[in-house]
């Protein structure tokens, strides 16, 4: 019996498909940057100019015609599958590298939903591909707005004044790369809201509060969350406030305000101080306010002054509270009269009240009021001089009578004494 040789051309195939393999397994891979698809955080992101990347990675199929000499297919997993049948885990996926490394779009803590996605997700251990650029494009702009929401706007960083904030940026970034907006129906979780707005140089000026009040204030009110109202006006008319659960209302902030009077409700008297009113208001200035880089930091004011005050008090002049400098009146005029029934005005000279005819101003112990007879030394009695003329004549006259009837009486006891002598 003769030896069977195995056929050289089977020996020879078996050899090469094992080389291939080999060959395959060591240059399987390519990775490639693709930097059109490069994208970066904002300059006044707390990661600034961070970029976020999108890399294409291919895997070459080492059977791609599905030959069944070759048993070794595709190494590894978390690939799709180019054409062809059987589970081979190879082809073209892409991975994003952002800020730490490789970006899981489902993960935390972007979390997108896996419903947003149109192609395949593969997760191989702490990482994460996608099987469609259109996806990928998705997960680095989700990973770049992430990050743009922890940011330091510019602003003012002047701690005197009202819109200072802590987590403005000091930077060449623009002021206005975005704004913060509040919308009603919303709780203070979803608000506010960054609306983008063009990235273009704008006004980060300080507002600081008024000066030279001499006295008189001004009012800062702060955007809060009050929750569903339960007054029925504000809680069951026509839109927008019918079925309105999350409500927003301006509220008083005192730390910030200036209130003279702060217990007053009337604004026109609550910045003025005591016996003043605003004459009016002028349009409210808002601003806005960054604590920290933290998302929902944004704080919103604004701020109220007058167009001027006035001066409340009596303008009666004969009133004894009459106030020269007021210009509106107080109702609260007080008079002489009010408790002394024979008094008339206030004089407003001698800073006293008048009597009336016949009586003068005498000061007691307690009080001093209007009564008839002579004023004492340095009184203001009120009365005319004909009076004191008529009171002097009045006296001379009764102390003439008086000579005269002790001139009577005399002569009458000695004509009495001498008719005795001569009896």
């Amino acid at each position: 019996m003769g030896t069977v040789l195995t056929n050289p051309f089977e020996l020879n195939f078996g050899g090469l498909a094992a080389r291939n393999a080999e060959n395959i397994k060591e240059a399987e891979t390519t990775s490639g940057l693709l930097s059109s698809e490069t994208r970066t955080t904002s300059c006044n992101s707390l990661y600034p100019n961070t970029q976020v990347e999108i890399y294409e990675q291919t895997r070459v199929h080492p059977n791609p015609y599905n030959n069944s000499n070759l048993t070794v297919t595709c190494e590894g997993y978390s690939y799709p599958d180019n054409p062809g049948s059987g589970a081979r885990n190879c082809g073209t996926r892409y991975e994003v590298m952002g800020l730490n490394g490789n970006v899981k779009g489902t993960g935390n803590p972007l979390n997108i939903p896996t419903s947003d996605f149109q192609g395949d997700i593969f997760t191989q251990g702490f990482k994460q591909y996608y099987s469609s650029l259109v996806d990928a494009r998705m997960v680095r702009d989700a990973e770049v707005a992430h990050w743009n929401v922890f940011r330091s706007e510019s602003g003012c960083k002047d701690s005197n004044a009202l819109n200072y904030s802590p987590g403005a940026s000091t930077g060449n970034c623009p002021c206005e790369s975005a704004e913060p907006v509040w919308i009603q129906g919303q709780n203070q979780t979803n608000n506010p809201q960054l609306q983008s707005v063009a990235e273009r140089p704008g006004d980060c000026s300080c507002l600081m509060p008024p000066t030279n009040l001499d006295g008189q204030g001004y009012l800062v009110e702060e955007w809060e969350y009050v929750g569903t109202p339960w007054n029925p006006p504000e809680y069951q008319p026509n839109p927008p406030y019918s079925r309105l659960i999350d409500q927003w209302k301006w509220k008083r902030n005192d730390s910030k305000s200036v209130l003279p009077q702060s217990g007053e409700d009337d604004i026109l008297y609550a910045i003025a101080k005591p016996g003043w009113k605003a004459t009016g208001l002028n349009p409210p200035q808002e601003f806005i306010v960054k604590k920290t880089l933290s998302p929902q930091s944004w704080d919103k004011y604004r701020l109220t002054t007058a167009t001027g005050f006035v001066k409340i008090g009596c303008l009666d002049n004969t009133a004894m509270n009459y106030d020269s400098e007021a210009t509106i009146d107080s109702q609260d005029c007080k008079y002489c009269t009010d408790s002394d029934e024979n008094a008339t005005i206030f004089n407003q000279d001698t800073q006293k009240c008048e009597c009336l005819a016949g009586y003068s101003l005498q000061s007691g112990v307690f009080s001093t009021k209007c009564k008839k007879g002579v004023a004492k030394s340095g009184s203001n009695n009120g009365n005319n001089s004909k009076d004191k003329k008529e009171e002097e004549g009045m006296s001379i006259g009764t102390l003439m009578a008086g000579i005269a009837g002790i001139t009577v009486l005399g002569l009458t006891v000695l004509g009495l004494s001498g008719g005795k002598s001569n009896e």
